[in-house]
């Protein structure tokens, strides 16, 4: 995986830099964090600029290892394929923020990490949080996602639950008023 370039903000002529730190490479197995890339790069940006402030734009999305102990909370496509981390996990949800913590906790504890300032979260397609299959019209028919929207309509008074997959969600979309409905709650799930 190619890294982007790193960024400084020039614009506002500070001292600011990004850079780029994927779970998917640093978090090597549930124990193990390896911060040495970023504080290499951390380092070269601190010798060509000694007021470096440095925040890192972190990918959340998880790593194989964790895919292969978490099968059910991978998203898995209505078009029949298989990406990272399902948006309804709640494992990821989990695992995310504590990983990110161990990053930061592990580089605040080296000379680097004082110039550590702030972080960007990223995740799913683009790393701007768009959802998988989203720009493609499909949607996720993980397990963990369709419990998560059977809850969802349970708790939001549906007595008639939209299963997934739903025909209504294939694109193009069919007309009709009961098609018209599974389609709103669904996106409201998704929003929600």
């Amino acid at each position: 995986v190619g890294r982007p370039p790193r960024i400084r903000w020039r614009v506002t002529d500070s001292h600011l830099y990004e850079v780029y730190a994927p779970l998917t490479e640093i978090w090597t197995d549930p124990q193990t964090f390896d911060t040495a890339p970023l504080e290499r790069e951390m380092i070269e940006i601190l010798e060509a600029d000694p007021q470096a402030s440095i925040y890192l734009k972190i990918g959340l999305d998880m790593p194989s290892w964790w895919l292969l102990q978490h099968p059910d909370d991978r998203f898995e496509s209505s078009g029949g394929w298989t990406g990272l981390q399902s948006f309804a996990s709640d494992t990821w949800r989990r695992n995310a923020p504590d990983a990110t913590g161990s990053v930061v906790k592990q580089l605040r504890r080296r000379p680097v990490g004082r110039y550590l300032t702030g972080l960007v979260p990223m995740a799913f397609r683009g790393g701007e949080f768009q959802l998988w299959g989203e720009n493609t019209g499909e949607y996720d028919i993980s397990p963990v996602a369709r419990a998560a929207f059977a809850q969802w309509q349970h708790g939001h008074g549906h007595r008639d639950p939209v299963e997934l997959p739903h025909p209504a969600l294939a694109m193009p979309f069919e007309p009709g008023k009961v098609n018209a409905q599974a389609r709103q709650r669904f996106f409201h799930f998704v929003a929600d």
